[in-house]
């Protein structure tokens, strides 16, 4: 049988009996210690470093919407873990998508009529039909609460078709476009 300790603040070692300062910043987590007697931190997620002593001011420049728009949450990129020259990526809300946040997604509200049988899972596929090229299929997965009847998705790809699949295999057509509304 082996045994694992999981130990106290401050101390370390197999059975918890080797006493540690942690050298983490104090806004950073220290959960431990290293091999070689450093700690190891996590950091917030404007600091860097192996203590979390540098700090990463890139995404509270939002001058003139530089970094993430519309309510979308900047994470800076530590430039010596990356190998792109990218200094921030954006965690986007729903509806807006690209690299800023800037592009409106495209609102789609799908409603079910009482006669077909909902399942709570189903599948959207897009069809984007361009002549002289093989069709491109991009499907995603959706649930529908068991109290409702319509389902709202936010898209920001193009497509002039879309089907509804349901989980017996039932396909029904839900959008035609002739032309590709593009989300503004």
């Amino acid at each position: 049988n082996n045994t694992f300790c999981q130990c106290h603040p401050g101390w370390s070692g197999r059975y918890c009996t080797i006493p540690y300062t942690c050298t983490c910043s104090s806004d950073s987590i220290c959960i431990g210690v290293s091999a070689y007697n450093r700690s190891i931190c996590i950091c917030p997620i404007n600091k860097f470093g192996y203590r979390c002593l540098i700090p990463n001011t890139i995404c509270q420049m939002n001058n003139n919407n530089l970094t993430c728009q519309n309510g979308g949450q900047c994470i800076p990129i530590d430039e010596h873990m990356s190998s792109s020259n990218k200094k921030f990526s954006c965690i986007c809300p729903k509806g807006y998508s690209g690299d800023r946040c800037e592009i409106i997604d495209n609102k789609i509200t799908l409603t079910f009529e009482e006669d077909i049988v909902l399942s709570q899972s189903i599948f959207i596929h897009f069809i984007e039909a361009i002549n002289g090229r093989d069709p491109i299929r991009t499907t995603t997965f959706r649930t529908i609460p068991l109290t409702q009847n319509s389902l709202t998705i936010f898209w920001s790809r193009p497509f002039h078709l879309a089907f509804i699949e349901f989980y017996n295999k039932m396909y029904y057509l839900a959008i035609i476009q002739k032309t590709y509304q593009q989300p503004t």
